[in-house]
């Protein structure tokens, strides 16, 4: 199948700090994207809103992300709408994130969930390089079982999601997440185990204390219909995965566990 647009579809962002503040240096992209005029929200972190003219991602689009946030510079990066992955009677579409965070930078990767219809195929490959335990990021995902009010749950053909972190020259995390339907039984034990959502919080290079821990625990014991938990190790490293059944409880619940650690 051949790219809709005709040609790879681009995204390339390069934040830097001024002396004052945060602000884009670098902006290029093609068809569908386009980005917001950046807002300031929050104190001392710029965030840059992805728009796009599609409808969502169609059979053998190929896209690419590129950030680059330098050295003391801080960075979010939120998209519009959730990510709707259509159906698709043959082929995949495939995008390729690399993300370069700099020494005393920081970047929050933040986009709202993904929906995969039944028939889509999408694979996408991250690769994140932080320059040194300086170099704070924070990524969080949500992905649905597929428009399961509509029947379609679980009715995508694959979903791949590669990540990997690298600080230097040392790989500090990877998650190959690979949810193949007619293969796995993606209700059972060990997957989303009835659950129709799945939530994924990194957080690289921002100490996470003990007591910080148990009051995200006790966020996630909160709410009805949830199950999550967080793994920490010696790397400042925190990965926090949830099991629900509504994107919006997820998404609240990230902000949550986020704003409990004055992490964003």
């Amino acid at each position: 199948m051949e790219n809709q647009f005709g040609k790879l579809s681009r995204l390339q962002i390069g934040a830097a700090f001024d002396g004052e503040k945060t602000v884009l240096q670098d902006v290029h992209f093609t068809a569908p994207f386009k980005v917001m005029r950046p807002f300031y929200e929050k104190p001392g972190i710029m965030t840059v809103m992805l728009l796009s003219a599609s409808a969502g991602i169609m059979a053998g689009d190929r896209q690419e992300f590129d950030f680059e946030v330098k050295p003391g510079a801080s960075l979010e990066f939120v998209s519009q709408a959730y990510e709707k992955i259509h159906r698709m009677e043959e082929g995949e579409a495939k995008r390729n994130v690399e993300i370069h965070v700099r020494e005393g930078a920081s970047f929050y990767y933040t986009p709202l969930p993904t929906v995969p219809f039944a028939g889509s195929a999408f694979s996408n490959d991250a690769k994140i390089y932080l320059a040194d335990g300086s170099s704070r990021f924070i990524m969080s995902e949500v992905l649905a079982c597929g428009r399961a009010a509509r029947g379609e749950r679980f009715q995508f053909r694959h979903f791949k999601n590669h990540v990997s972190i690298w600080q230097g020259s040392r790989r500090i995390y990877r998650d190959n997440t690979c949810c193949l339907p007619k293969e796995w039984d993606m209700e059972g034990f060990g997957l989303f185990e009835g659950y129709s959502h799945l939530a994924n919080l990194v957080i690289c290079n921002q100490p996470v204390n003990q007591a910080q821990v148990s009051a995200m625990r006790q966020l996630m014991e909160d709410v009805p219909e949830m199950e999550g938990g967080v793994t920490q190790n010696g790397e400042s490293l925190t990965v926090i995965r949830i099991l629900g059944n509504t994107a919006q409880k997820l998404t609240d619940i990230i902000k949550k566990i986020l704003d409990t650690a004055m992490l964003v």
